[in-house]
């Protein structure tokens, strides 16, 4: 019927909407970065950075997504997803 049409599309537009919130949020934290750059806690915890330390900063995240990516799949593969999104939480609580 009709509730069973609507069922098998909601899945669709769940993780259409969560992927779109993924990447806003990441672009939020790129975007804050320029922010953060400018406080002075950062300017005095890492000592006055010079441009090439600040660009090594802040790619450190880009680079961090990147190699996050390339490991998830094969992670997931071989630990389960439930088990490699603990580690990913983990990792993130951690810091």
């Amino acid at each position: 019927g009709h509730g069973t049409v609507m069922s098998r599309k909601a899945p669709k537009y769940v993780v259409s909407s969560v992927a779109a919130l993924g990447g806003l949020l990441f672009g939020y934290d790129i975007g804050i970065m320029s922010s953060i750059l400018q406080m002075e806690l950062f300017i005095e915890y890492f000592d006055s950075p010079g441009p090439l330390a600040t660009g090594v900063i802040v790619s450190s995240l880009t680079i961090g997504c990147f190699i996050g990516s390339l490991l998830s799949a094969p992670l997931a593969d071989r630990f389960s997803r439930k088990r490699t999104i603990m580690l990913g939480a983990l990792v993130c609580t951690i810091g």
